[in-house]
C-alpha cells in the first residue's frame, strides 16, 4: 500500500482516527447524543474533504490499495466515493456553478433575504444530486462509473445492514443520522464558495477561505480558485498556488475566516436584487477585478 505523496501519511492517519472515533461512538453509544453529534457531523466532513482529494488525485500506487481506502470512506460517510466522482469530477468542475451544474447556486435567488435562499439550497441540492447522478448513472455510455459506484453503494448498504443487525439503535443514531446531516454541512460549504461569483472568470469563479485551522481540517480546500484551476494538483500544494494567484481574485472572494462569512452573509445580509440589473446581481464584483495574467 505505497503512498503516491509521502504528506498523504496525514490523509491515512486521519481517516484511522475518525474511523476509531466513530466507531467507538457506534461500539459504545454513549448517551447525550445530541451533545455528541456536532463533534461527529465535524469529523465526517474532514472525510468528506479526504473524499474529494481521493477522487481527483488517488492517494495510493495501487488500485486495488484505493479501492479499500474509498470503501472505508464509504462506510464512514455514507456516499460512495465513485458517486462523488461523478457529481463533483465529472459535472461541477466542468460546469462551476453555471446553470447545468447540479450544485448551482444561481437557482436560489427569488428572495431578498439571504438566509431564505441558504435554506431553499442547503434543503434542496442533496436531493438534486442524487436525482442527477441517478440520472446520469443511467446513460448507457456511462456504464463503467456507474458499475463502480453501484458496486461500492452496494458494499456500503451490506456493511450498514450488518452494523444495523448487530446494534440497532446504536446505527441509526451515531451512523446514519450524523451521515444524513453531514450533506447539509457538505452543500454549504460549495454554496459559499461559489456564491455571488462569476463562473466565467478565470480567477473570481471562487471564493477562498484562507483560515489556518479550516485548511488543516480540510486539507487546504479552502484555498479554492487554486483547487479549480489546477484540479490535478496535490492538496498539500493549494496554499502554495493561492499565494501565486492572489493578486489577480477580487479581495471580496478572500476570506479568512468561514463562521465571520456565514454570520455577515446568512445574518445580516439581504439581497437588493429588485433594485439591480439581472446580471449584477448575478455577478456583483466589478469587471476590473477579473485582471488577466
Amino acid at each position: 500500500m505505497r503512498l503516491k505523496n509521502q504528506k498523504d501519511k496525514r490523509t491515512v492517519i486521519f481517516l484511522l482516527l475518525i474511523g476509531a472515533v466513530r466507531l467507538c461512538f457506534w461500539w459504545n453509544s454513549p448517551g447525550y447524543f445530541l451533545a455528541w453529534l456536532p463533534l461527529i457531523i465535524a469529523i465526517t466532513f474532514i472525510l468528506y474533504s479526504i473524499k474529494h482529494n481521493q477522487v481527483h488525485l488517488p492517494v495510493f500506487d495501487f488500485k486495488f490499495s484505493n479501492r479499500i481506502f474509498e470503501f472505508l470512506l464509504g462506510v464512514f460517510t455514507g456516499t460512495s466515493t465513485h458517486g462523488v466522482y461523478i457529481v463533483h469530477v465529472v459535472n461541477h468542475h466542468k460546469e462551476n456553478d453555471r446553470e447545468e451544474d447540479w450544485g448551482s447556486t444561481r437557482h436560489f435567488r427569488h428572495h431578498n433575504i439571504e438566509f431564505i435562499n441558504y435554506l431553499r439550497y442547503i434543503l434542496s441540492t442533496p436531493l438534486s444530486f442524487f436525482k442527477e447522478k441517478r440520472q446520469w448513472i443511467r446513460n448507457k455510455s456511462h456504464r463503467s462509473e456507474a458499475s463502480l459506484s453501484n458496486h461500492e453503494s452496494w458494499m456500503i448498504l451490506v456493511t450498514y445492514f450488518i452494523l444495523m443487525v448487530l446494534k440497532p439503535e446504536s446505527t441509526i443514531l451515531y451512523i446514519i443520522i450524523p451521515n444524513i446531516l453531514v450533506q447539509f454541512v457538505l452543500v454549504s460549504f460549495n454554496y459559499f464558495q461559489h456564491r455571488d461569483c462569476d463562473p466565467s472568470s478565470r480567477y473570481n469563479h471562487s471564493r477562498n477561505f484562507t483560515g489556518a485551522l479550516l485548511n488543516l481540517m480540510t486539507f487546504n480546500n479552502g484555498y479554492h480558485t487554486a483547487h479549480h484551476l489546477f484540479p490535478a494538483a496535490h492538496w498539500s500544494e493549494y496554499k502554495e498556488i493561492h499565494s501565486r494567484i492572489k493578486q489577480h481574485i477580487s479581495s471580496d472572494l478572500i476570506e479568512p475566516n468561514i463562521f465571520q462569512y456565514f454570520f455577515r452573509r446568512v445574518t445580516l445580509r439581504k439581497l437588493q436584487a429588485t433594485q439591480r440589473s439581472d446580471q449584477e446581481a448575478m455577478f456583483p464584483l466589478k469587471a476590473s477585478h477579473d485582471r488577466n495574467v
